[in-house]
């Protein structure tokens, strides 16, 4: 079974992905809705608003840096996945990671961020089977030794990509990032590391044997 995923991040009440929100089964927004530096009155014309129109897909997010206020009710429209687990479809599953600060600027440490990866590992060992796929999307991206080591990631993430051993992990927060993609080795898995922006872009995963691609946007 071929099982077709949105992604996208930081989009920032400014640009809406690139891709037809028609053409998969779900939406994946790893993190920053909403611009904090901006003008409040311009989330009335958040192209994202738009884009989604009629769109009746599930939507899944976690919170990014920006998104420590919700003033267009985002995390009620999308699901706020936030330290949790979901199942998108048998045998496919998405896991959450972000951090919702007190305000604009106030990063998280790797302290802050660990009770969060902590929350998901147990979620995922409830729920997640020996046989089955995972995403997980992350704001704060993992720390993997030779992809992008002058940018901040995050050693926890990292650790629970060797936990999970997910088949793809979306990622934002780091804008310079944007449209990369990495393939990589964890434990003899093959992992996939996107960083899809908001330009976006579309995952296929083939539920059986693990394989996925990026096959629209993403650089």
């Amino acid at each position: 079974m071929i099982y077709r995923l949105g992604i996208c991040s930081d989009t920032h009440a400014q640009i809406a992905p690139t891709f037809d929100p028609a053409s998969v089964s779900a939406l994946l927004h790893a993190g920053d809705f909403y611009d904090a530096a901006g003008d409040p009155e311009a989330l009335d014309d958040d192209p994202l608003q738009k884009w989604l129109g009629g769109c009746v897909v599930p939507c899944f997010a976690v919170r990014g840096n920006h998104d420590y206020v919700d003033l267009r009710g985002n995390f009620r429209r999308w699901e706020d996945i936030t330290g949790s687990v979901r199942q998108l479809c048998p045998g496919l599953f998405v896991a959450g990671v972000g951090f919702a600060p007190r305000q604009y600027l106030d990063l998280p440490g790797e302290t802050d961020l660990q009770p969060v990866c902590q929350q998901v590992l147990r979620h995922a060992r409830r729920v997640v089977g020996s046989s089955d796929r995972i995403v997980l999307l992350t704001h704060y991206p993992t720390k993997f030794v030779g992809v992008a080591d002058e940018w901040q990631h995050f050693e926890c993430a990292r650790e629970l990509v060797e936990e999970l051993l997910p088949v793809a992990v979306v990622q934002g927060h780091v804008h310079e990032l944007f449209g990369q993609r990495h393939r990589i080795q964890v434990l003899g898995r093959s992992v996939l590391l996107v960083y899809p922006g908001p330009v976006g872009g579309v995952l296929e995963i083939d539920i059986s044997s693990g394989d996925v691609s990026l096959v629209e946007g993403g650089g």
